[in-house]
C-alpha cells in the first residue's frame, strides 16, 4: 500500500485544521479588513484609475474567495499579494486626496 496524505481542499477548513479556530477568526477577520481598506480606497480617490482598480481587487477578492472553498493553502500566496495591493491602493488614495 502506497501512504498518501490526506488534507482538506478547502481554505478555511484547513486553518481552522492545523492552525486553529482562532486562527480562522484572525483570518477571517484580515479579509473584513481588506474588503473595508477597498471601499475606503473607491471613497476617497479622486482619480477614476483608482476607483476601477479598487473595485478590480475587490472581485479579484471575491472569486479567490470562492476559489477557496475548492483549493488548499498551496494558492494563499495569490491572497498575500491581493491583500498588499489593497494596502497600497488605500495609501496611494489618502495621499491623492491630501494633496
Amino acid at each position: 500500500q502506497t501512504k498518501s496524505s490526506w488534507f482538506p481542499h478547502n481554505l478555511f477548513l484547513e486553518i481552522g485544521v492545523q492552525f486553529g479556530l482562532l486562527a480562522l477568526v484572525l483570518f477571517l477577520l484580515l479579509v473584513r479588513q481588506i474588503f473595508l481598506d477597498l471601499r475606503i480606497t473607491r471613497d476617497r480617490a479622486v482619480n477614476s484609475d483608482l476607483i476601477l482598480a479598487a473595485q478590480s481587487l475587490e472581485l479579484a477578492m471575491i472569486g479567490f474567495l470562492v476559489c477557496s472553498l475548492f483549493i488548499s493553502t498551496v494558492y494563499l500566496k495569490l491572497f498575500w499579494m491581493l491583500a498588499g495591493i489593497s494596502v497600497a491602493l488605500k495609501h496611494i488614495a489618502t495621499e491623492e486626496r491630501e494633496t
